[in-house]
């Protein structure tokens, strides 16, 4: 299925990717830490307009392949968050957020660029790229990697 989202226009097989998603763990179950069981919790709260994008393509939103904290806005209250998930499918068009800066023989110094990236909503960004990396668990290329940068509430005590 084709979806246009910003300037990105990808195509993916929404079924496969929810099989996929269907084997995969809870970002909670691999870790314990204050993030992850932060962005497990505060899933529940996140925009309509974002869970259901993340329906529609297929990804179960509480199972991101990575999420980590950038660093902590209001005080505590709100987190600046990125991570990915995977889609089986390809990016037709549009260049990823993350723009690279700097390279040797074995990394890469990039930056994210948010002007790149689709504004899913106020606060939650997407961008969509070729997945280069280590596949999650029963997903096999070609595949998308949803990098995501969000800005979302401290809901732990």
């Amino acid at each position: 299925m084709i979806f246009e989202l910003g300037q990105y226009i990808i195509d993916v097989d929404v079924e496969q990717t929810r099989l996929c998603y269907q084997k995969q763990k809870l970002i909670t179950d691999g870790c314990d830490c204050d993030g992850c069981r932060n962005y497990m919790l505060a899933y529940e709260l996140f925009p309509k307009k974002v869970r259901e994008l993340l329906e529609k393509i297929g990804i179960d939103g509480a199972k991101p392949y990575e999420a980590y904290i950038n660093c902590y806005e209001d005080e505590g209250r709100q987190c600046f968050y990125g991570g990915f998930y995977f889609l089986c499918g390809t990016v037709i068009k549009g260049v990823s957020a993350w723009e690279v800066r700097a390279s040797t023989v074995q990394d890469k110094l990039s930056s994210w660029e948010q002007d790149k990236a689709y504004e899913i909503e106020k606060g939650y960004y997407a961008s969509f790229d070729m997945a280069d990396t280590e596949l999650s668990e029963g997903f096999t290329r070609p595949a998308v990697i949803m990098d995501f940068a969000f800005h979302i509430p401290w809901v732990l005590k």
